[in-house]
């Protein structure tokens, strides 16, 4: 937190994680409102949402590394503005249509897919490099922590004013980390690596994975649990409605309580010094989530 520029974009990213966390809850209830409680289009919004992301991962990182990193976000998160804008305009004036509100999520993920990894690099600009294992884990810390307030908070405004006054609250909400973007000054990276060619770049990111074993495995574990478990986050408002009877609220509060573990496993990377101090971890709690997503599943009461 020594460094201004990173305490600066630690509380612009805080508050653009929270309410991005509202608008996961906000958009899945209007999905499910839009489509008379149909399942079907809940998973469409979770691929459309994602899908982006797995399918241009390799190359958005390529872009991330060729580009001015501060530039990138500042326009990334412009262009989520200006969506998040134009969704709630529509539902405010009773325009939105499943199709309409499906059309907007892939447009956010297709910028979501730069703006990911163009944050998460960003970082490596802001911090003197002693510092970026514990700024990177402090910025697991925001998205976790977020993940505490964000969904309960996204699912009493979805209950008191509406999905589309929580799309406006959430458009004005990335206004600070914009201002930010707009004026931050980052040293310039070397041009050396913006000139290979990007199938050349690709494949370095390969060739470093099959180098680095560790990181190799860690990578498929996250892989196979994003693929498997992740999803149920997207039928959180079914389950909330048709199975637990909790409305909105029941369904923000199901995805922030999810956050406790999150937090606490954050917290422990950012005081263990080294990825290594984690050990079998990993694998000890995806095997968790394995059980507890059952449980989930075999539960009836909320």
């Amino acid at each position: 937190m020594r460094h201004a520029n990173y305490r600066q974009f630690f509380g612009g990213q805080l508050l653009s994680v929270i309410v991005n966390w509202v608008h996961t809850i906000a958009l899945g209830w209007l999905i499910w409102r839009l489509g008379v409680s149909s399942p079907v289009l809940l998973g469409m919004l979770a691929f459309c949402s994602q899908g982006p992301i797995l399918f241009f991962c390799l190359f958005t990182g390529v872009i991330v590394d060729r580009c001015d990193r501060s530039r990138l976000v500042l326009t990334t998160q412009i262009g989520i503005t200006v969506l998040v804008t134009l969704l709630s305009v529509l539902t405010l004036n009773h325009l939105i249509t499943g199709a309409l509100a499906i059309a907007i999520a892939t447009g956010l993920g297709l910028i979501s897919a730069f703006d990911l990894p163009g944050r998460q690099s960003l970082v490596v600009d802001l911090v003197a490099h002693d510092d970026l294992a514990n700024a990177l884990a402090l910025n697991s810390v925001i998205f976790n922590g977020a993940r505490l307030v964000g969904p309960a908070l996204g699912g009493v405004l979805v209950d008191t004013v509406g999905e589309g006054w929580c799309f406006a609250f959430i458009a004005a909400s990335y206004v600070p980390l914009i201002l930010f973007l707009f004026t931050i000054r980052v040293p310039q990276r070397p041009l050396s690596t913006r000139l290979k060619g990007l199938l050349h770049e690709m494949g370095e990111g390969l060739a470093f994975l099959r180098q680095d074993p560790p990181a190799l495995r860690i990578l498929l574990l996250v892989g196979l649990c994003s693929l498997t478990s992740v999803p149920y986050f997207s039928f959180l408002p079914m389950l909330a409605d048709t199975v637990l009877r909790g409305g909105p609220a029941g369904s923000g509060i199901l995805m922030s309580i999810t956050g406790v573990g999150a937090l606490l496993a954050a917290l422990r990377l950012t005081f263990a010094g080294h990825v290594g101090a984690m050990g079998t971890w990993p694998l000890r709690a995806a095997v968790m989530l394995a059980l507890a997503q059952i449980l989930l599943g075999l539960s009836q009461h909320f």
